[in-house]
């Protein structure tokens, strides 16, 4: 392989230098100053443009910018009724839950409640008959309360009390 040939690395290294010398002098005297040029003269244009307000792409720019800000109103306000909705949606949802929640666990604590005082109507039903039989007429004066003065409201309150109660049963 000539590469590898250690007779030819002086001229490999002669060209490889010559080349590369030719490359830089031919950037660093030609093309780069060139492209210096137009890189400061845009700095300049677009520093005047800028200082003046004159510069063709400032209505553009000030268009453009307007429109960005309608388009992130829009999301934010976009973005607030899916919260609102969301919020509303939430509350109509617990309120929904704590309601079901509540009628089933209150309907058994008045099923419950009107059984115990079915049991405890009829209880003291029963014990008032049998005193009433059991006791001597003395006692059963000397035991008895005074009574309201208008014992037919007190019956329609306890036949209303008592009916409202048995209803759920």
């Amino acid at each position: 392989m000539p590469q590898l040939d250690t007779t030819a690395y002086f001229t490999q290294i002669t060209w490889l230098a010559i080349t590369y010398a030719t490359f830089y002098l031919a950037l660093t005297k030609y093309t780069l100053p060139i492209i210096t040029k137009i890189l400061y003269t845009r700095q300049y244009k677009a520093l005047q443009a800028h200082n003046t307000q004159q510069s063709p792409l400032h209505d553009e720019n000030l268009h453009k910018q307007q429109n960005t800000l309608q388009h992130v109103v829009h999301a934010c306000a976009q973005a607030k009724n899916a919260l609102q909705n969301t919020m509303s949606q939430s509350q109509t949802w617990v309120h929904t839950a704590t309601h079901n929640v509540q009628h089933q666990q209150l309907s058994q604590l008045q099923n419950t409640y009107t059984k115990h005082m079915q049991h405890a109507s009829n209880t003291l039903a029963h014990t008032n008959s049998a005193l009433k039989y059991t006791m001597n007429p003395a006692a059963q004066h000397a035991c008895k309360m005074s009574k309201p003065n208008n014992i037919n409201k007190t019956r329609v309150f306890q036949k209303a009390f008592l009916s409202t109660l048995f209803k759920q049963a």
